[in-house]
C-alpha cells in the first residue's frame, strides 16, 4: 500500500482536509483492499515524463466526487457506450465505475466499456492490479500519451472523466480531440474549462466545493444532441 501523506496534508490543509482524504479516500481502498492512495510526483514518472510541464502529480480522487459527477453526468446526457478516464492512475475511478454500472438499477441499459488512459507504466499496472481485486480482470488500461493513445476503436457516446490530469496544449488537444465525438466530459479541479468551452463544449452544471476535489464540471461535446 501507498503511504498516506497526513502530515504534509496537516501542515498544508489543515484537520478539515486530513479527515476527507481518511473518508474519500483511505476508507475507499481498506474497505476493497485496493490501492489507490498515496502521491506520485513528477519525479517519480519514468524518463521523458518527468520534464513535461503539462503533467500532474498523481493524487486520488474524493469517492463522493466521482459518484456525484457521474450520477449528474447520466441524468442529463445520453446513456454512454464508453467510459474512459482520461489520466486514470491507480484505477480508482475504473474501479467505482464498475460498480456504478454494475448496479441492478442499471442492468437494463446496454453495458458500458470501462477504459482508463495512463502515461505512467508504473501506475498503470496498479490500476489493472487494483482492476483484478474487483472485478477479476485487468481491464483495458492503455499506457501513452492522451493526444496519441487510440480510442478509435471505442463506441459513442462517450463519457470521459479528467481529474486535472493534464494542462496547456495537451488539454487544448484533447479537448480537440474530443468535441469531434458524441462525448460528455466529467472535469475534476476546473482549472482550464476554456479549453473545451474553446471547442464547442456547453457547461451542462458546475459544482463549486469547499475544495478543489470537490470541484467539478460536466459539459456536453457540439456532437451531442441537444
Amino acid at each position: 500500500m501507498s503511504s498516506v501523506p497526513y502530515r504534509a496534508l496537516w501542515q498544508q490543509a489543515g484537520l478539515r482536509t486530513c479527515v476527507a482524504y481518511l473518508r474519500h479516500n483511505h476508507l475507499f481502498d481498506l474497505l476493497r483492499r485496493v490501492d489507490t492512495r498515496g502521491w506520485t510526483g513528477r519525479m517519480e514518472y519514468p524518463g521523458g515524463l518527468a520534464d513535461a510541464p503539462d503533467a500532474k502529480i498523481y493524487m486520488p480522487v474524493w469517492t463522493s466526487t466521482v459518484r456525484r459527477s457521474m450520477g449528474h453526468a447520466l441524468a442529463h446526457s445520453p446513456w454512454p457506450a464508453t467510459f474512459v478516464d482520461l489520466g486514470c492512475g491507480k484505477g480508482k475511478v475504473l474501479v467505482i465505475a464498475h460498480e456504478v454500472f454494475g448496479r441492478r438499477r442499471f442492468r437494463t441499459q446496454p453495458p458500458v466499456a470501462v477504459v482508463g488512459v495512463e502515461h505512467h507504466p508504473g501506475l498503470a499496472l496498479v490500476a489493472e492490479r487494483n482492476l483484478w481485486r474487483r472485478t477479476r480482470s485487468l481491464g483495458d488500461v492503455r499506457v501513452g500519451d492522451a493526444r496519441s493513445v487510440s480510442l478509435d476503436d471505442l463506441a459513442d457516446p462517450v463519457l470521459a472523466f479528467l481529474y486535472n490530469p493534464f494542462t496547456g496544449p495537451v488539454l487544448a488537444e484533447v479537448a480537440k480531440q474530443l468535441s469531434m465525438r458524441a462525448c460528455t466530459v466529467i472535469y475534476v479541479n476546473p482549472v482550464e474549462p476554456e479549453a473545451f468551452t474553446e471547442c464547442g463544449f456547453e457547461v451542462l452544471h458546475h459544482r463549486a466545493g469547499w475544495h478543489p476535489v470537490a470541484t467539478w464540471t460536466v459539459l456536453r461535446s457540439p456532437a451531442v444532441p441537444a
